[in-house]
């Protein structure tokens, strides 16, 4: 249970517009009495499983003094998102487990959006093509059964929407992964091809900001995790003769296609990397490095 707070004054009320969240998706009943201590306004009880997070409450207003629905502490608030043009895309394969932790981390901090999920078969590639040709909303989230959504991601996901609504030049919005091993693990490079081997460098593209002040670094190259255009798949979809390591080549393609795409440290994400069983791993240490050569003429000198 969390401490009582020391319950605001009215002198604090010029500063209200600071203290307002958005409506939270598990706000429940009135209650009479705030259990936080709050003796200036109702509250509405919060119905997530675990209310000792937070409680949901009703903020005033300083001019009007009416009541919006706000949610100060439970961490299960809607940051506005939109589930009309945003689609989460989920592929899988071999790892149940990993995909059922996800669902449960989606359940919970982004229980409005809506859900596609593909299981590849062992050909990444072909599952994310699949998963566009079912998607029909503007934009969709590229994810893996073995990400974690954090109470943080969905702030990101609406920043890297506002990105995409303001910059029509960019594709795609990468953001941070954070892995067990390499920690926060993040992509906003270019290419940099020099005879038969093509190296990544970190870009250093000008940064763009937002008129909401949310900045971003454009680049060629970011995690296959992000927010994208649908459009920019149909454009230039995953090649399936590569059924693993598919990332660098995808990215060299499209940006020789014209497309650029975005860094944002905002938009975060839990990796867990899960290791299952004989199966995925031998699956995993696919080589496909020829193919690299064969279609482009070169070789990446970090393969990923």
């Amino acid at each position: 249970m969390l401490a009582p707070i020391d319950p605001p004054t009215r002198n604090h009320l010029p500063d209200a517009g600071n203290m307002i969240r958005p409506p939270c998706v598990h706000l429940g009943p009135l209650q009479s009495a705030c259990p936080l201590g709050d003796t200036l306004r109702d509250v509405r009880h919060c119905l997530c499983d675990d209310t000792d997070a937070g409680r949901c409450w009703r903020s005033a207003i300083p001019s009007t003094d009416a009541d919006v629905a706000s949610c100060e502490r439970c961490p299960h608030y809607d940051p506005g998102l939109p589930a009309d043009r945003l689609t989460l895309t989920v592929t899988h394969w071999q790892r149940p487990d990993a995909l059922r932790r996800l669902q449960e981390s989606i359940k919970r901090y982004l229980p409005t959006l809506p859900v596609l999920i593909e299981d590849t078969g062992g050909n990444l590639s072909a599952g994310r093509n699949k998963l566009i040709d079912r998607t029909t909303t503007e934009f969709v989230v590229v994810m893996e059964e073995d990400f974690v959504i954090l109470p943080e991601t969905a702030a990101g996901l609406r920043d890297a929407v506002a990105i995409l609504d303001h910059d029509a030049g960019i594709a795609g919005v990468g953001g941070i992964a954070s892995e067990p091993k390499r920690g926060r693990v993040r992509w906003g490079h270019n290419f940099d091809r020099r005879g038969d081997v093509c190296r990544v460098v970190a870009s250093n593209r000008p940064m763009r900001t937002t008129p909401g002040g949310i900045k971003y670094r454009p680049c060629d190259l970011v995690l296959n995790w992000g927010v994208f255009r649908a459009a920019t798949f149909r454009a230039v979809p995953w090649d399936e003769d590569f059924y693993i390591t598919e990332h660098m080549q995808h990215y060299w393609t499209a940006s020789r296609a014209g497309q650029e795409f975005a860094f944002y440290a905002g938009l975060l994400i839990d990796h867990r990397r899960d290791r299952p069983n004989a199966v995925y791993n031998a699956g995993r240490r696919r080589d496909l490095s020829h193919l690299v050569r064969e279609k482009h003429g070169f070789t990446f000198h970090n393969h990923a």
